[in-house]
């Protein structure tokens, strides 16, 4: 079990049109498969996937077109990432 005082959490890029309508009891937009489109926080030309305060660890990340993509990761707000590589490495 965990810890008292630890804490889980989670970013995703699944596709926000996908709901439930508790006044009708139905899912709508079910298939929408827009993964990515708009799901994460631009800023300053950059797409933001996650941001947390404390420690963490990365447990897996996927991007569908990583060719041209750099993955950046910063921590403890340093101005410099620790990590600057071309996502696809």
């Amino acid at each position: 079990m965990p810890d008292v005082g630890e804490t889980c959490a989670q970013w995703s890029s699944y596709d926000r049109a996908s709901k439930y309508d508790p006044q009708t009891g139905k899912y709508l937009h079910w298939d929408a498969n827009g993964d990515g489109a708009g799901s994460f926080a631009a800023r300053e030309n950059h797409v933001v996937m996650a941001e947390m305060k404390g420690p963490g660890c990365i447990g897996e990340s996927g991007r569908p077109r990583p060719a041209k993509d750099t993955l950046k990761i910063y921590l403890d707000d340093q101005p410099q990432p620790a990590v600057d590589l071309p996502f696809a490495d």
